[in-house]
């Protein structure tokens, strides 16, 4: 067999759009696959899928996250989000046509600590929450 994945990229981005969007599970996925598709793949290649689309990934968050940090201004805020039997907290930081979302066990400004690390935009824009105040130069803007 040649090197590589026997899989086309239309059918790893459904697999990917498919776990990640849809939060189905791998055992489903395999059948769902075999049901839709008449494709018989195995939850470990399923596996490599993902484990593949992980540097494009990484390379799309980092120049997202670039772009975030060189920006004057930078809009945050943080909801509540379910991780198996857990609860987190997923944050948004965005500005204009950029977003970056941030899935962390804490609300605590640790998160936004560690995303901005030494930068520190002209304007924050936030709901005042005490974990996204004092992190600009100049006075924070409230939303509603």
């Amino acid at each position: 067999m040649p090197k590589g994945s026997p899989f086309g990229p239309n059918l790893r981005a459904f697999v990917i759009y498919l776990r990640f969007t849809q939060g189905i599970a791998f055992e489903r996925l395999a059948t769902l696959l075999s049901d839709l598709l008449g494709l018989d793949i195995s939850e470990g290649a399923l596996v490599n899928i993902l484990g593949a689309a992980r540097a494009s990934f990484t390379a799309a968050t980092a120049a997202i996250s670039a772009k975030l940090l060189g920006g004057t201004i930078l809009q945050s805020d943080e909801t509540g989000l379910r991780v198996g039997k857990t609860n987190w907290w997923l944050w948004v930081f965005h500005h204009d046509d950029s977003a970056l979302f941030v899935a962390a066990p804490s609300r605590a400004k640790k998160v936004v600590e560690d995303f901005l690390g030494d930068f520190r935009p002209d304007f924050w824009v936030s709901d005042r929450y005490g974990g996204q105040i004092s992190w600009s130069h100049k006075p924070n803007a409230c939303w509603y």
